[in-house]
């Protein structure tokens, strides 16, 4: 973790680019592919943030996984497994954008109860301990 926590801090002051900096990590971690992963499943979780993997974003992890040592039907694993992932947030879930209050959460969540359960029927009836 101390190595990884290096390598970023010298790659954020540096601008030559991430290859050398994936390839030393690639090298640092050969033996530890799982390693490896969890930092390329940490790159996907940053290009997520904006509920969006944009194409440039792709082609980066692409090469990064490359760099990494993954074959593209890994990365092509990886990537679905990302996207399965995005598609469970509970925000997307609902409908809703990750920076709703509680308050507006609760109102909505409890909005969907009554729209959608067969036994709710009012908003005397609907969940109120969340």
């Amino acid at each position: 973790m101390q190595n990884v926590a290096r390598i970023f801090n010298l790659a954020k002051q540096d601008v030559s680019g991430y290859e050398a900096y994936a390839d030393q990590l690639a090298t640092m971690f050969k033996g530890n592919r799982k390693l490896l992963e969890d930092v390329l499943d940490g790159l996907f979780h940053i290009a997520w943030a904006d509920n969006n993997l944009h194409p440039s974003e792709e082609a980066f992890l692409a090469d990064v996984a490359k760099r990494f040592g993954f074959t593209e039907k890994e990365f092509a694993a990886i990537n679905a497994r990302q996207a399965l992932a995005e598609k469970r947030n509970p925000y997307h879930a609902l409908g809703v954008s990750a920076d709703i209050s509680n308050e507006a959460l609760t109102s909505h969540y409890r909005k969907l109860v009554m729209e959608n359960h067969p036994g709710i029927s009012s908003p005397a009836e609907s969940p109120r301990n969340l």
